[in-house]
């Protein structure tokens, strides 16, 4: 017969959460990270992992101690860098084009019939669009302060 299972103190919690933590700050994958959590820890729900995942992410924000409004701005200065390099690669420039859609909240949910269609575009057209889109949120950021530290 199964014992009833056991919850998991604070302590271990606090436990989990910063091996999670930990995974997370050297970049792993969050298949990654849940099946290493689920060999050090035993079977876990996949609800209660997420939890983990979710409260390590917290725990990460606040030990920055920067507002997360900072840290989208800094993330979409470094995406339009990107986008502004002659030597990065078209795959390299349209991630940061997904990436800076994603922060602006334009990424679209597109059927995969509709992108079979627009198969005809040429690269040069597709960086073209790229450009242009890139010049439109650059002139939308023209108009946002940007906070300084009083420090």
């Amino acid at each position: 017969m199964d014992r009833p299972k056991r919850r998991a103190t604070i302590i271990e919690k606090h436990e989990r959460i910063q091996f999670v933590c930990d995974m997370l700050a050297r970049g792993n994958q969050k298949s990654v990270i849940k099946s290493a959590f689920r060999t050090k820890y035993g079977a876990i729900g996949a609800k209660q992992l997420e939890w983990y995942l979710t409260q390590a992410k917290k725990e990460l924000r606040e030990s920055i101690g920067v507002p997360p409004e900072d840290l989208r701005g800094a993330s979409f200065a470094v995406y339009c860098s990107v986008l502004q390099d002659p030597n990065a690669t078209p795959r390299e420039k349209i991630l940061a084009q997904e990436r800076i859609d994603r922060l602006l909240g334009l990424e679209l949910q597109v059927s995969k019939v509709k992108v079979e269609q627009q198969t005809s575009l040429t690269l040069q057209e597709v960086m073209n669009h790229m450009d242009s889109l890139e010049g439109k949120a650059i002139g939308l950021l023209d108009d946002v302060p940007i906070s300084q530290d009083p420090a």
